[in-house]
């Protein structure tokens, strides 16, 4: 599986509804067999919730590797996709294609 990178490290609380996409996106696009309902339910019952805590900890569950660093643009490129950034406080998104001078996302 690929390896996940968190740009942002932080327990600030995040949209929730965003946030819950964001995941079932992310599962379906490396097409694992975890239900949207396991994927809320996970999430929500975290005693973090709703941070990036949250999200590493539901991946360490379901077995996804991952990695959380604070990076720069530079070094996304190096991580390869995908990857969930704090973009800005309290807003994560999902890389899903990079290149030296563009970074796409949803």
């Amino acid at each position: 599986m690929p390896v996940l990178g968190f740009s942002v490290y932080t327990l600030n609380p995040i949209k929730t509804r965003k946030m819950h996409k964001l995941i079932i996106r992310l599962i379906r696009r490396l097409n694992l067999p975890i239900s949207d309902k396991t994927i809320k339910e996970t999430l929500m019952v975290h005693a973090l919730y709703p941070t990036l805590s949250s999200i590493s900890d539901a991946f360490d569950l379901w077995k996804i590797d991952h990695l959380i660093a604070k990076v720069t643009l530079d070094q996304i490129n190096d991580l390869g996709v995908p990857v969930i950034s704090s973009r800005k406080r309290n807003n994560i998104i999902l890389i899903t294609r990079t290149t030296d001078k563009f970074v796409w996302f949803r």
